[in-house]
């Protein structure tokens, strides 16, 4: 340990912001939290409105951090609550906005922007009020709706809606469906749970586990460590890929595919009666009922089930 003058220094230095604190706390009779290491006092806020529309919904939704939740809800409305918690450097911040003013800012005028049935939610034109900020969205909105959002960090839920659905998140868990038409879904870390889609489909997380069920269409499913769960009906194009993890298929008996399934360690499992059989330990090809959609499954490490 270093208990010489430079130590004593660090040690004063790191001081600093709980001093501030109290002091803070001294003149604010609401009291003071630190939000982060070398940030100021955090404060909390809230919006709620109500948008009229008509007919199908374009939602377009972008959130720096902060989870998002859309629901359906009732037709001719689009209810949007956001939740906010802001930031501060004690020295003033990025443009000198403290965390009231965020929170005061934001409230009066919120970030959505409404044309006709097309929504747009989260964009903060402003860089003094995007830093320091977390944004949680709870959004009701008409089922016939379709949907892209962006989150950088958070966790996005999508109930059961039309469609299609573009989800994209930097680092967080997807939860999405079931719903009537296409998703493409993108996570840079978490899960990502389908419940249900149909047309085109395709799913990726950097690390996290892929798992969808009642999916038909032309389906890609990747991840770069974990495993892939699917459960539908291959009637177009299947490519399932998994970097380190096990794959599991649950098809119809009656499902009618042609079958490429491959893994340089583990073992490959067929539960189908297969036509043209070639096998191996680590890979079996073959046609089931005479034959369909390819079914093209590969992993690095990890087993393949197809039941």
């Amino acid at each position: 340990m270093n208990s010489g003058p430079a130590g004593s220094v660090q040690g004063g230095m790191a001081l600093i912001p709980a001093l501030a604190c109290v002091a803070l706390t001294t003149v604010l009779s609401t009291g003071c939290e630190l939000a982060a290491e070398g940030s100021g006092p955090a404060a909390s806020g809230s919006f709620d409105r109500t948008l009229q529309v008509n007919g199908p919904v374009t939602l377009s939704v972008t959130n720096g951090s902060g989870d998002v939740t859309i629901v359906p809800g009732q037709d001719g409305s689009v209810h949007v609550v956001g939740r906010i918690r802001a930031s501060a450097s004690l020295l003033g911040g990025l443009g000198g906005a403290t965390a009231d003013d965020k929170i005061q800012k934001l409230s009066a005028n919120p970030p959505i922007v409404q044309e006709g049935s097309r929504i747009r939610i989260g964009e903060i034109t402003d860089q003094s009020l995007r830093n320091g900020v977390t944004i949680t969205y709870e959004i009701a909105v008409p089922v016939a709706t379709q949907l892209k959002s962006r989150v950088g960090s958070g966790n996005e839920t999508v109930g059961a809606i039309a469609g299609p659905v573009d989800v994209t998140s930097g680092s967080g868990d997807l939860k999405i469906g079931p719903v009537q038409s296409g998703a493409t879904l993108s996570t840079g870390s978490g899960d990502i749970m389908l419940l249900g889609a149909s047309g085109e489909i395709a799913m990726k997380t950097g690390s996290g586990d892929v798992k969808a069920d009642h999916v038909r269409g032309h389906v890609t499913a990747k991840t770069g460590s974990g495993s892939i769960t699917l459960d539908g009906q291959p009637d177009r194009d299947w490519t399932i890929t998994a970097a380190s993890g096990d794959v599991n298929l649950r098809l119809p008996s009656d499902a009618r595919f042609s079958l490429d399934a491959h893994t340089a360690s583990g073992d490959v499992q067929v539960q189908h009666a297969l036509d043209n059989v070639q096998r191996t330990r680590h890979q079996v090809s073959g046609t089931a009922n005479g034959g369909g959609a390819r079914v093209a499954i590969t992993t690095a490490s990890g087993s393949v089930s197809v039941r």
